[in-house]
């Protein structure tokens, strides 16, 4: 059996907190409450309390419904892991909630998308098909193009105004070619400048 955290020390919640909570919450139309603070990338919620990281449905489940057994973890009834709605979750033992969680797929994208209908995008990594936010995917990209852009236009905008190469505080430039009338032969034999001395 591995290490669990004892959740006891965050508890009981002060008002301050649960307001803090609460002003991360938003309820979709399943009765979800969803945290709209930081969530990793398995969607999992996380909330700072007393100075340290804790997943959101842990301390629901802690703070509205009761204690959880050590042996124990929570399980999302709603199939979103980023709710923390205390009716959604309950606690059972991790072979029981991996079963479940297999039959159980996804039904909301980290950012609170739902996972249906229009909103499914089909993606192929490594010959294995999964599916995707098709929002966030289309705002991932429109972000990547708009930091392209940018960049195009920086980069064209310093090779028109030719700052590309040349520093505010370096001398002004010689307004004459560097050719054959405009040098002379320097003391190893190389062309030089014959303006400059």
């Amino acid at each position: 059996m591995g290490t669990f955290r004892d959740y006891s020390v965050v508890l009981p919640l002060t008002p301050g907190e649960l307001a803090r909570i609460f002003k991360r919450r938003r309820i979709d139309e399943n009765g979800c409450w969803v945290w709209t603070g930081y969530r990793n990338t398995d969607g999992y919620g996380f909330v700072v309390l007393k100075g340290r990281v804790w997943l959101i449905h842990r301390v629901s489940h802690e703070a509205f419904v009761g204690h959880v057994l050590l042996d124990k973890v929570v399980h999302h009834k709603c199939g979103n892991r980023g709710c923390f709605n205390p009716d959604h979750v309950e606690q059972m033992d991790n072979a029981e909630n991996v079963r479940k969680a297999k039959r159980t797929p996804a039904t909301h994208c980290r950012k609170g998308h739902p996972l249906s209908g229009d909103n499914l995008r089909r993606r192929v990594v490594y010959g294995k098909v999964t599916w995707e936010c098709a929002t966030c995917y289309r705002r991932r990209k429109a972000e990547l193009r708009r930091r392209q852009r940018a960049a195009r236009d920086a980069a064209r905008l310093a090779a028109l105004s030719g700052a590309a190469n040349v520093s505010d505080d370096s001398p002004p430039r010689r307004s004459h070619n560097f050719d054959v009338h405009g040098t002379r032969p320097d003391a190893q034999g190389m062309q030089a400048c014959s303006s400059t001395t």
